[in-house]
């Protein structure tokens, strides 16, 4: 756990995704939305993406959400990370956000 972050599986490693190979962990699918809400009051905890370099795309359970560095909202539970970058190697993860609050998570990306 890493500052109330836990990725889900301790391997991490590569796979072909399509022509490009992909750094990945092992992990199922992710059952948690970060934008729905239901109307009950939803904790949620600031996460602060950055990476090495700058400027890869995050994709939080297989949605868009901008380019790093950000600041981004999440409901606590599972989600799925990625960050992808051409000529690097995309990191893939999946995490469990278990405390409200600001969380760093810097991601340094492999070349090709």
């Amino acid at each position: 756990m890493i500052a109330g972050i836990a990725a889900a599986g301790s391997l991490y490693h590569t796979k072909r995704s399509g022509t490009k190979p992909v750094q990945t962990t092992e992990a199922g699918p992710s059952k948690a939305n970060p934008v729905v809400n239901h109307g009950a009051e939803v904790k949620r905890a600031l996460v602060k993406i950055s990476s090495e370099p700058e400027g890869a795309a995050i994709y939080v359970d297989s949605i868009f959400v901008g380019k790093s560095p950000m600041d981004l909202e999440l409901s606590l539970g599972k989600h799925e990370l990625r960050l992808s970058l051409n000529d690097y190697l995309a990191w893939e993860a999946q995490v469990e956000i278990d405390t409200p609050g600001d969380m760093p998570l810097h991601i340094t990306l492999m070349k090709e």
